[in-house]
């Protein structure tokens, strides 16, 4: 984070995995999701904002009783913007 020199080492990257049983129940067969997803978080110049990139790969659902299996891929673009809006400054 506090890296002058080399914009790489600024850089967040991450890696998740999640497994979920949903909610949902048809057919007497629950629908659970699994999934990875990884990310990184490319700092702007000021050094507080952060553009964010992340991409998840999962699967949704089962094949048992002719119900549907899903795969997927997901692609997030994401802005953090850090300002200084109710700043009270001391001097006009």
């Amino acid at each position: 984070k506090y890296s002058i020199s080399r914009y790489y080492e600024k850089i967040n990257y991450r890696f998740g995995a999640f497994y979920e049983n949903s909610y949902l129940n048809l057919k007497n067969h629950s629908i659970n999701s699994f999934g990875i997803n990884f990310g990184l978080g490319l700092p702007v110049r000021n050094g507080s904002s952060l553009i964010n990139l992340s991409w998840e790969i999962g699967r949704r659902g089962t094949t048992s009783n002719n119900l549907i299996r899903e795969n997927y891929t997901q692609f997030t673009l994401h802005f953090m913007l850090f300002d200084r809006w109710f700043l009270k400054r001391q001097f006009d």
